[in-house]
């Protein structure tokens, strides 16, 4: 679960340094779509390598191609998401005004 309703207590503590304590946004799974989307390459993965080492197949290498998936999904639903925020309002401000009149 990513977004409005992903848990933050589920994030990773903080062990050391300046923030620690302090929870850890890195460790939230929604953070990871951008590599997904644009593309990316495992740590490390700038160092120039002779052979294709374990983590470079696993991973991809360096110029991992993008695969977007979030940007589509946006696109495809967000008139529909407009027009549910619309409805809401809609139905937030009648009650507002029943209320108002009610007084």
């Amino acid at each position: 679960m990513i977004g409005p309703a992903y848990d933050k207590s589920k994030l990773v503590t903080r062990k050391r340094g300046l923030y620690a304590g302090r929870p850890d946004p890195s460790s939230s799974p929604g953070v990871f779509g951008l590599f997904v989307e644009k593309g990316h390459g495992p740590p490390g993965s700038h160092r120039s390598h002779k052979k294709k080492t374990g983590r470079a197949l696993e991973f991809g290498g360096h110029q991992t191609p993008p695969h977007p998936f979030l940007g589509p999904a946006f696109d495809s639903a967000k008139d529909e998401a407009l027009e549910a925020i619309i409805e809401t309002l809609r139905e937030g401000i009648e009650e507002a005004v029943k209320e108002v009149a009610k007084k």
